[in-house]
């Protein structure tokens, strides 16, 4: 929202509309975490019923029930987002850092803007990285090679991309390609 907002002006109907978009979305994944959540129960589970609980009395005690209970979720979850301070240190985010593992760490604090953010920031922008692949593969498998394994083929391409990419000898090989 912050970059709609620099790019558009806070006013502009792109924010608006962005917002709006956001808050579909939310409202949708809510959604289908609560059809997941109400499901055909288990007839092997017993279900206890809470012994009812007296309202309290002092006025201290009934604002320590009201602070006990959710805000709504949809608005507040997604306001605390946008009034966050996220300001990140220099060398903060480093080559390793991606959004997904930031969401993965906030997850509990935005559980359902976490849901969103997996589902859009996991998928490939783009399908270079496959071509490419299929690009090494067929330079590495000729039909004169067709009595290769499967692995030993795979163990190919993953050297021939490391040797295109520069990835040095040394160091970890997880972290290549």
């Amino acid at each position: 929202m912050h970059l709609f907002e620099l790019a558009f002006g806070a006013e502009s109907s792109e924010v608006t509309e962005c917002l709006n978009l956001l808050k579909q979305e939310f409202q949708l994944v809510q959604d289908e975490q609560k059809r997941n959540t109400e499901k055909t129960p288990n007839p092997d589970l017993i279900v206890l019923d809470n012994a009812p609980v007296d309202q309290p009395t002092s006025l201290m005690a009934r604002l320590a029930m009201c602070m006990k209970q959710k805000p709504a979720a949809q608005e507040d979850e997604i306001a605390a987002y946008l009034k966050a301070n996220l300001n990140f240190k220099k060398g903060a985010i480093d080559r390793k850092a991606t959004p997904l593992k930031w969401w993965k760490a906030n997850q509990s604090t935005y559980p359902t803007l976490a849901i969103i953010a997996r589902a859009y920031l996991g998928t490939p922008g783009s399908s270079c990285s496959v071509e490419r692949l299929f690009s090494a593969a067929s330079d590495v498998c000729s039909s004169r090679r067709g009595r290769l394994l499967p692995s030993t083929m795979s163990h190919c391409v993953s050297s021939l991309m490391w040797l295109r990419e520069e990835v040095g000898l040394t160091g970890e090989f997880q972290e290549a390609g």
